[in-house]
């Protein structure tokens, strides 16, 4: 497993920050492929292209804050946008896609970041100041390990289409 977050170099022209996690397991650069992409929490899909480094975006909403998640260099996606998704959930394959080794890029984007939902955002001018960084993502990994669960409810009521089956879980944990 790679993870980067920090200075890194590349496209950047010198130093920029990289602003999320790089994720391969072991074994050669492409063994990876296809790895099952999971959600990290339950959320809106808000962007989907498989055809670019940027993959999906899905908008979560945490005790009142907003934050959106990006999952990048994807193939295969299991989702659409508009989609609710809950964590766990199957959403895409670790692929290749606008880099040249299959590996899993991750965000946390803050709300207030310039453009949350378009997954392919990439700015040399806000990646190259740490500041800014700082600003508008959150480490991907300290974010998950300092933000518990989403807290406990009642599951709303379902009806099956099927045969009328009204069915209610009031020990239901939102995570």
């Amino acid at each position: 497993v790679w993870k980067q977050w920090g200075c890194s170099s590349s496209i950047c022209d010198g130093q920029y920050f990289h602003p999320g996690w790089d994720y391969n397991g072991t074994g050669y650069c492409d063994d990876d492929r296809g790895t099952d992409i999971q959600a990290v929490a339950i959320g809106v899909v808000r962007y989907v292209n498989t055809s670019s480094w940027g993959g999906i975006v899905i908008e979560h909403l945490y005790q009142g804050t907003t934050v959106y998640s990006q999952y990048g260099h994807i193939a295969s996606a299991q989702v659409s946008v508009g989609d609710v998704v809950d964590k766990g959930q199957h959403i895409a394959e670790m692929s290749d896609v606008g880099t040249d080794c299959v590996h899993l890029h991750w965000e946390i984007r803050e709300s207030d970041h310039p453009n949350p939902q378009y997954g392919g955002y990439w700015d040399c001018g806000i990646l190259s100041n740490g500041d800014q960084v700082e600003n508008y993502y959150e480490h991907p990994e300290w974010w998950v390990d300092n933000h518990g669960p989403y807290g406990v409810c009642s599951a709303p009521s379902l009806v099956s289409p099927s045969d009328g089956y009204v069915a209610s879980d009031p020990d239901r944990t939102i995570t």
